[in-house]
C-alpha cells in the first residue's frame, strides 16, 4: 500500500461511499454503508465494481454516543474493533482502534476548526466553499502516544476528501496495515456524517 492514501466523498449521494486511492492512483477500498439499518453496518470492497468483499464492520447497538463496530473479514472472522469514546467525543472525536490484540488511538486535533468548518458549510452559496477554508486533522497514536499516522480533511469542492498519511505504518505486515486503513475510512465515514 503506497501512502498517501485518497478518500473521497461524494457529497449528494443516497448512501455514504467512499472511493479510497493510494498515491499512485491505484483503487484500495471501496466502502459503501448500507442504508436504512437500524444498527450500522458498512461493506468495504476491493473497488467500486464490488467484485470482492473485503471486509463487514456491523455496530452492536443500535443508536448510541459510544458505539462499537466490529469489523470482520470475508470469512466472517473477527479482524478489528472500533470505538467511539463517547461523552469526549461529543465535542473532540476520540476513537479508540484495536487490531490484533494492540490499541490504537484516533484523536481530533483542533475541535474548533470541526465547528467552524460545519458552521460555514449552512451558509447557502458560501458554504459550497467551506470545502478550501478548515481542514480537520485526526491524530492516530499509539499506546505510547507515538504518532503513526494523520487523517487530514483537503480542499474539495462538491466533494469531502480526506488524505490519509501513515508512512510510520510502512513496518507493519500488509494484513495488518489493510486492517489498520480499513478501521481509518470508517473513521472518515462517521466524522463526514458528524459534519
Amino acid at each position: 500500500m503506497k501512502y498517501p492514501l485518497e478518500l473521497s466523498f461524494r457529497i449528494i449521494a443516497l448512501a455514504s461511499q467512499i472511493y479510497v486511492k493510494d498515491a499512485q492512483g491505484n483503487s484500495v477500498f471501496y466502502v459503501k454503508q448500507k442504508m436504512f439499518k437500524l444498527k450500522e453496518n458498512i461493506e468495504i470492497y476491493n473497488d467500486e465494481t464490488k467484485s470482492q468483499l473485503l471486509f463487514t464492520l456491523k455496530a452492536d447497538r443500535i443508536i448510541d454516543f459510544s458505539p462499537q463496530h466490529t469489523l470482520t473479514d470475508a470469512n466472517n472472522q473477527e479482524c478489528g474493533i472500533i470505538k467511539r469514546n463517547g461523552g469526549r467525543s461529543l465535542w473532540k472525536a476520540d476513537y479508540t482502534i484495536t487490531v490484533e490484540g494492540q490499541q490504537y488511538t484516533i484523536k481530533e486535533h483542533d475541535a474548533w476548526v470541526k465547528v467552524l468548518d460545519t458552521l460555514l458549510g449552512m451558509v447557502p452559496i458560501i458554504g459550497a466553499f467551506s470545502g478550501y477554508l478548515f481542514h480537520p486533522k485526526y491524530d492516530i497514536v499509539d499506546n505510547n502516544q507515538k504518532q503513526l499516522a494523520t487523517l487530514v480533511k483537503t480542499p474539495a469542492f462538491f466533494e469531502g476528501r480526506f488524505q490519509l498519511e501513515a508512512e510510520a505504518l510502512a513496518n507493519m505486515d500488509a494484513q495488518k496495515q489493510t486492517i489498520f486503513a480499513a478501521l481509518t475510512m470508517v473513521v472518515a465515514l462517521m466524522e463526514r456524517s458528524r459534519g
